[in-house]
């Protein structure tokens, strides 16, 4: 599975999925370090894929990959 992400602010985190970028909004708060991703954020792909919508089984796993790193920041559902 190639997946990766990069927190890339107080609000937002992107994740690399195969050959396409899907941006979840959420909040950071840093004691303890705690990613509050926001479930309902997680439908369209980024461009040139923006008309595409995010599968179920992509989001599982997705959701799956994100929950088991161990970074230093946990991530949350919401």
């Amino acid at each position: 599975m190639n997946i990766s992400f990069e927190i890339i602010s107080k609000g937002s985190l992107l994740v690399h999925y195969h050959n396409k970028t899907a941006l979840i909004s959420g909040e950071l708060v840093f004691s303890p370090p705690v990613f509050y991703a926001d479930l309902s954020s997680l439908i369209y792909w980024q461009p040139p894929y923006e008309m595409d919508a995010i599968s179920q089984s992509e989001k599982s796993d997705i959701i799956s990959f994100l929950i088991s790193q161990n970074t230093g920041t946990k991530i949350v559902f919401d």
